[in-house]
């Protein structure tokens, strides 16, 4: 069945038959539908036509209901030549008069019970020497219990069938019967013999005795018992779902069974073999193991259900869960049980009519539900069923009487008091009537209250009340401060066209841009594009509007299908609009029939010589839509076809040989003036035919032959106008282009009521011009836009677009597997990040423990890092600076000592008695202060270890230091690795999620649509020097739609609704249905930004998108401001020179565009 939203599609009742009419009616045979009235029907089949339905059986999304229907055929034809055939008899005879519930309930049961017994021809895997093989049950071998079960089973109802025809025989008067193996034997010697009489006397004998007859039936039920076979004994008990789970198991065990395969052959065997003799050099091993696989192909192998298995791709619950969908059908009643439909029975040999036991198994599982479910009535109504004829009645009868019991009788008819009603009794209920309406008021407040205290956000963006003053002076990093308005869109749209236009104008430019690569064009920007809309001449001719219109025409002509039953105006041809008042209805669409049937009937009337046909009768020629067939004529020639025989014509004027397009060389031979206006006018008066016949003639005339010329680039992509006609003359409607004969008229020339400037008594501006390529330019914008759709929709339904499409399914499937990966690496740089802080923090709580500061020191640079500090210099490097100044003093002393010896020599020779005393006092002092030098050289020692210590410590620090500012660095490094991964990824998969269908950027509280189109197809967002470039760079806002605005008025009333929207969208804030604006300037965007409220769910998406894309958006709104003003100023480098080589106008934009992407 076809889903949408999770839903099956429900069909449209057929309209209620009034007797004695006979109206008439549209019929949908795609569905069955039967509407009563036109606008029904094309309402009906444009939403069969819109992507929004499912496909049940393969979980496709996206699809129209057709192809869900389609896909959901197609899926059911293969899940059915898929599915096991030796499973199909099996499941369906077990699955049959099933009473379950649910069908979930009975796919658990069946999927529990066969998914480890098997059947002869099931295809199976086991697994060899750690080899997969693939193999085919041949026989199965059920376990001596299983045989011992069912031949016990047999015994037992056989000799009940023989008692009972025993009982039967007995009591009857008839004569006696020999027992049946002594008859049995006798008739066979007779048989023998040759004596087969047919008397009765050869049957007539003694009964044996009851313990002889007893023997004969034990010989009789053993022999039927003894005649079962294997497949009347495998698995009927484990596969009956009657039996409970636990005893089927028991019974019938299949870990028990035995079977025999055939293994299939290899793939690899038959290479082996044909390149045996190529692969001289390959291993020995890899030879050897190759040989071993092949061994095991082709030759039997027994086996055990656990070394077994299915492939799950064709049995699974899901797949079963599918084929008892679509062969099991069941009754809306109580206890009904599970059927198999006529068709899958007939074919699988499965009995309709259950038997006695299961009728009366069921019965009684039936009944035990009905009074079940009347035990729960019972206690909910609380009330007692009595009497005798109860438990005759049925549960639909008595839970009417139930019923009647609840509800209580009305109220008896009261007389009537009096006539008046005293004034104190009037003022009484009115105060009684005011008490009550202000209760309700106070209860409706107060469940108000209580709705917002158990509000869970985010919630409906309505529900939250205006923003307060406390929310606009909460300031949001990285946002301008909340203002209460919304900033006012532009209400101006470029050109002044209307709202309808301007969302075509969109349409065709998001479809231009997402498809490029399918149509091998470029990316532009909207500027460029609207400004080659508007570009006013032919020469010099605007490239970009040239390859615009040459790659969607040149889709349609590669395509070379013309697939008419796809394209849009088909759904409209169908419609029947005859009846519908004015001339000019279904004309494009019937005339171009009638056209192609009776100029074909024209063109067999005779031959043509040379290519020329006569004019007689006829001032000109016309052509149709399709080509007629060539057929032999009376005398042997052969007509061309119409197609190439077709001729226009402009008011009585011969139509020029020569066409715009350039087919006419090619095709100018074959193209034929054949007289067909007779065919259109009726009686050949050209002046008969309508305005809507003649523009129609003229434009297929100027478009003949335009679905076999490929519009070349090295060419100038001349004759796309042309071909434009003949694609809009052949293959549009009114339904499908409203202004399809206003635009036809002006690009043919042809006068028309439609082509004209001003309305029908206007200006016709198409007679000015000669041609088609210098009338397109001064075509109206609309009609340009139109036009442009028309074949935009087509070129949808080309294989090329539809290539395209199911590419951006297959990468944003690749993309989707990619997002995991991203999501780890940035888990585990935080995981990361997070242990480098806990090491710093203990870092820095180590220092604070050490008494030192607690702030980091910073690095060395790399010079000191690789000196690293001063080591102290060796004991035997470093000079013993105490000791040399003892020296220095000793050798004073003894200076000043021989200075006083020459001066005591020189005195007086008695004064010697006094040396021995001055000594020992030279003595001590010496040793005095050898010992202070020796302390003081300890004393230096220690500091010069200490500060050896500090520096060694402040080394290790730096150190440490350093490598946690290198960790750190790395991390940042593999984090921005890992946000321009991300970023890169978010722009791919934005490029090919908005390749087939596009979606708004939000929506606001008031359910306004807000779009942004840039980055999609090969439009990029950044350029190769990483700078952020723009496709529009604007937002674009729509009004609500009138199902969205309904929607939105079901909890509120409309007046509140519009009066907050005053309040918070500002005055004419509120777009209408159709209505558009936009925002053009990065400080309106930031404004919008900080407006949103995270709080309501539509808002809350809409910020989360607006987040994600906000740097693009602001940045390329900056970029288009940019390049505007540059645009619009002069250039004075350059001014002189180019009013002498270049126009003002090829140095605008869109004249300087290129398309790269075009295949020459």
């Amino acid at each position: 069945m076809v889903l949408i939203r999770r839903k099956q599609v429900e069909l449209v009742k057929p309209p209620i038959q009034v007797e004695g009419q006979d109206p008439d009616v549209f019929y949908l045979a795609a569905t069955g539908e039967i509407f009563s009235d036109y606008e029904s029907y094309t309402s009906r089949l444009s939403f069969y036509n819109q992507r929004l339905f499912q496909c049940e059986l393969t979980g496709k999304i996206g699809l129209t209901f057709f192809e869900a229907s389609l896909s959901e055929n197609q899926e059911l034809a293969r899940l059915i030549r898929d599915f096991p055939e030796v499973l199909k008899g099996p499941i369906l005879t077990s699955a049959n008069f099933a009473v379950v519930g649910r069908l979930d309930q009975l796919v658990d049961q069946i999927y529990e019970r066969f998914h480890n017994r098997f059947f002869p021809g099931d295809e199976v895997s086991i697994e060899i020497d750690g080899e997969k093989h693939q193999a085919e049950v041949k026989e199965v071998y059920p376990p001596r219990s299983v045989w011992r079960v069912h031949q016990e089973a047999v015994v037992e109802s056989k000799l009940k069938e023989l008692a009972a025809q025993r009982r039967s025989m007995s009591a009857s008067p008839k004569k006696a019967r020999r027992s049946p193996v002594k008859a049995s034997a006798s008739r066979s010697m007779e048989v023998q013999n040759g004596n087969d009489s047919d008397s009765d006397l050869s049957d007539l004998t003694e009964l044996p005795p009851a313990s002889q007859e007893q023997a004969d039936l034990a010989g009789i039920a053993e022999a039927a018992a003894l005649s079962l076979s294997a497949t009347d004994v495998a698995h009927k008990l484990g596969c009956d779902l009657a039996t409970p789970m636990e005893k089927a198991v028991r019974l019938d065990p299949p870990e028990d069974y035995l079977y025999r395969l055939q293994l299939k052959p290899n793939v690899h065997s038959s290479i082996f073999d044909s390149d045996e003799d190529d692969d001289e050099d390959e291993d020995d091993e890899e030879r050897i193991s190759r040989r071993k696989n092949t061994s095991f192909s082709a030759s039997s192998y027994e086996a055990r259900a656990s070394a077994l298995s299915r492939d799950r791709l064709k049995f699974s619950k899901t797949i079963l869960k599918k084929l008892l969908r679509e062969a099991l059908r069941r009754d809306p009643r109580i206890g009904a049980p599970w059927t198999v439909r006529e068709n899958w029975a007939r074919v699988h040999g499965i009995d309709l009519v259950p038997s006695e036991a299961i009728a009366r198994k069921n019965q009684e599982l039936r009944e035990a539900k009905l009074q079940k479910r009347k035990k729960v009535c019972r206690e909910k109504f609380g009330c007692r069923m009595g009497g005798r004829n109860n438990s005759a009645l049925t549960f639909r009868f008595w839970l009417d009487q139930i019923v009647e019991e609840v509800v209580p009788e009305p109220p008896k008819k009261r007389k009537k008091a009096s006539a008046k009603v005293s004034a104190a009794a009037l003022k009484r209920k009115a105060a009684e009537e005011a008490r009550l309406a202000k209760e309700k008021e106070e209860e409706e407040k107060r469940l108000k209250a209580e709705r917002k205290k158990l509000l869970r956000y985010p919630c409906e963006d309505l529900e939250l009340d205006p923003i307060h003053g406390r929310e606009l002076s909460a300031h949001v990093p990285g946002e301008v401060p909340r203002s209460k308005v919304r900033p006012a869109p532009k209400r101006e749209l470029p050109g002044g066209v209307s709202g309808r236009v301007w969302e075509d104008f969109l349409a065709v430019y998001g479809y231009l841009q997402a498809a490029g690569k399918a149509l091998q064009l470029s990316p532009f920007t909207l500027d460029d594009f609207e400004a080659a809309l508007k570009h006013p001449t032919h020469e010099p001719q605007c490239t970009l509007l040239v390859e615009i219109h040459a790659a969607v025409l040149n889709t349609l002509i590669r395509d070379n299908t013309l697939a008419k039953d796809l394209a849009p105006a088909a759904l409209s041809v169908v419609a029947p609009q005859a009846a519908a008042s004015g001339s000019g209805q279904r004309v494009a669409s019937i005339k171009r029939e009638e056209l192609g049937e009776e100029c074909s009937t024209n063109s067999r009337s005779g031959s043509v010589p040379n290519g020329r046909a006569s004019r007689e009768g006829s001032s000109a020629a016309v052509g149709a839509g399709a080509a007629a067939k060539s057929e032999p004529h009376a005398n042997g020639a052969v007509a061309e076809p119409f197609s190439n025989t077709r001729n226009g014509l402009s008011g009585g004027r011969k139509a020029s040989s020569n066409l715009t397009n350039g087919a006419g060389k090619a095709n100018g031979q074959a193209a034929a003036d054949v007289s067909v206006a007779s065919a259109v006018a009726g009686d050949g008066d050209f002046l008969d035919m309508t305005p809507e016949e003649q523009v129609l003639s003229n434009a297929l005339h100027a478009g003949r032959g335009w679905e076999k010329r490929i519009l070349k680039q090295d060419e100038g992509r001349k004759g796309w106008e042309v071909a434009l006609v003949g694609c809009l003359a052949q293959r549009a409607t009114e339904v499908s282009v409203p202004r399809l004969w206003g635009i036809l008229s002006h690009l043919t020339g042809t006068d028309h009521p439609d082509g004209r400037s001003e309305g029908p008594r206007g200006t016709f501006l198409g007679e000015t011009y000669p041609d088609e390529v210098s009338r397109y330019p001064v075509m109206p914008f609309e009609d340009k836009i139109a036009a442009l759709q028309f074949v935009c929709e087509l070129s949808m339904m080309t294989k090329y677009a539809r290539a395209f499409f199911e590419e951006c399914e297959n990468a944003l499937t690749e993309l989707r597997k990619e997002r995991p990966d991203i999501s780890r690496a940035r888990k585990q740089n935080e995981e990361e990040r997070r242990e480098l802080a806990a090491r710093e923090a203990a870092r820095e709580e180590n220092a604070e423990a050490n008494g030192e500061a607690s702030a980091e020191p910073k690095p060395e640079t790399e010079a000191e890092a690789e000196a690293g500090p001063a080591s102290p210099m060796s004991e035997a490097e470093r000079p013993d600076t105490a000791t040399t100044e003892a020296d220095d003093q000793i050798d004073e002393l003894d200076e000043d000592s021989d200075d006083s010896g020459s001066d005591f020599d020189g005195a007086s020779a008695t004064s010697s008695s006094d040396l021995p005393s001055k000594r020992p006092r030279l003595a001590s002092r010496q040793e005095t202060l050898r010992k202070q030098a020796l302390e003081r050289e300890a004393a230096e020692q220690a500091k010069e270890a200490e500060r050896a210590r500090a520096a060694q410590a402040k080394k290790d620090k730096n150190a440490e230091a350093r490598q946690l500012a290198a960790e750190r660095r790395r991390l940042d490094d593999e984090l921005a690795k890992v946000i321009k991964r991300e970023e890169a990824w978010e722009r791919d998969f934005r490029k090919h999620q908005f390749g087939p269908r596009l979606k708004p950027l939000g929506y606001d509280r008031f359910y306004q649509r807000y779009w942004w189109m840039d980055g999609l197809g090969n439009a990029p967002l950044i350029n190769q020097a990483g700078n952020v470039v723009y496709s529009t760079g604007r937002i674009f806002v729509q009004g609500p739609s009138a199902d969205e605005w309904s929607f939105a008025l079901i909890d509120y009333p409309e007046a509140e609704v519009r009066a907050r929207a005053e309040e918070e969208l500002g005055e004419d804030g509120l777009l209408g249905e159709g209505e558009w604006g936009y925002y053009d300037d990065a400080e309106s965007a930031e404004q919008l930004f900080a407006w949103l409220r995270v709080r309501g769910q539509r808002e809350d998406k809409f910020k989360k998108e607006f987040t994600k894309w906000r740097h693009y958006i602001v940045s390329g709104m900056r970029r288009r401001v940019e390049n505007l003003s540059s645009a619009s100023r002069p250039d004075a480098a350059e001014g002189r020179r180019s009013v002498r080589t270049k126009t003002e106008a090829s140095r605008q934009t869109h004249m300087l565009w290129r398309n790269k992407e075009a295949v020459r």
